[in-house]
């Protein structure tokens, strides 16, 4: 990944983890297709997962 894509990797957790619609971060984040933010929140979900899983197991 380039520093350009890790940043906006950054950005778009951030936004998401505080809660921000969907429909809004692609604005803040400059997506034309709401797919690419999509794809943000899939890796969200799954850190999510992981998160609760390694929880659990402690």
């Amino acid at each position: 990944m380039t520093e350009e894509e890790v940043q906006q990797l950054e950005r778009a957790v951030v936004l998401l983890q505080l809660g921000i619609p969907v429909a809004l971060a692609q604005k803040l984040l400059g997506n034309r297709d709401i797919r690419t933010t999509m794809i943000y929140v899939r890796g969200v979900d799954k850190l999510k997962e992981e998160a609760t899983r390694k929880w659990d197991e402690i």
